[in-house]
């Protein structure tokens, strides 16, 4: 099935979203919505699609400076798609941004993935903009 790109522009509370079909995804901003569901319901039922037919290599940037519990909930499901495809032997890259010395942040990350056979790239940045 042909899929097209999905994005969504966030705000203050909600995260900017770009799902591009050559396997290049990005996640930025703050995921504190008031319903988490209805931001990343649409990401999970694409990348469901996109599961089907992946591209050889897919690339989640992972640029949340803050995400809520129930963002969270969403995100380890987001997580186990890509777990799924990197299962049918397809590499996947999960690139985790984090402000220095924001090791909670990081545990949260090794947390989020720890049932899944994921691995994470953490890049260390300054600051979130």
């Amino acid at each position: 099935m042909l899929i097209n790109e999905y994005s969504h522009t966030g705000d203050f509370k909600n995260p900017t979203i770009h799902l591009k079909t050559n396997g290049v995804f990005e996640l930025s901003g703050r995921s504190l919505p008031e319903n988490s569901k209805n931001i990343y319901e649409p990401v999970i039922e694409w990348l469901n699609t996109y599961k089907e037919n992946p591209c050889s290599e897919t690339i989640l940037h992972f640029k949340l400076e803050y995400f809520n519990t129930s963002s969270s909930k969403l995100l380890y499901e987001i997580f186990k798609i890509l777990n799924e495809i990197r299962t049918k032997d397809f590499k996947t890259t999960i690139n985790w941004y984090h402000e220095k010395e924001d090791e909670d942040f990081m545990d949260e990350a090794k947390f989020l993935i720890s049932n899944l056979d994921l691995d994470l790239t953490f890049i260390e940045i300054e600051e979130f903009n």
